[in-house]
């Protein structure tokens, strides 16, 4: 966890002059291990883009993961990604569909996961600030 937070750290000073990035603090889990403890949201206004890293998509792509810019308002911010090729506790492969709205006047975030294929899904919240 210490690598992967190490190489967040590394990765957000090469792109904090381009863009905004929040740090989402999820570690109260909840969650099943379905939402990563830690997200960090980079998200260019002037682009319209996002992309995403945590543990998670960590271990499927080092480096920022492209997620999609759904709706940023002055009210909140909402950010859609999707990762394949999981592997669920039995070693089977899960498609999941992620969603993280960050309620902008508060700076918390409520994150969502639905694996594609089942009837479940794993939802956590929890406080977010400006990544340094």
């Amino acid at each position: 966890m210490k690598r992967i937070l190490t190489a967040v750290a590394l990765s957000l000073a090469a792109t904090a002059a381009q863009a905004e990035i929040y740090e989402c603090d999820f570690s109260r889990g909840g969650s099943g291990g379905w939402i990563a403890p830690n997200i960090f949201i980079q998200v260019d206004e002037a682009k319209g883009t996002a992309a995403v890293q945590d543990a998670i998509t960590h271990s499927i792509k080092k480096g920022w993961y492209d997620a999609k810019l759904a709706n940023n308002s002055s009210k909140r911010m909402t950010v859609t990604w999707k990762v394949e090729n999981l592997k669920d506790r039995s070693g089977q492969n899960v498609k999941s569909d992620y969603r993280l709205v960050l309620i902008k006047s508060k700076m918390r975030a409520n994150a969502h996961m639905v694996p594609r294929g089942y009837d479940n899904s794993f939802r956590s919240s929890g406080p977010c600030k400006i990544a340094k």
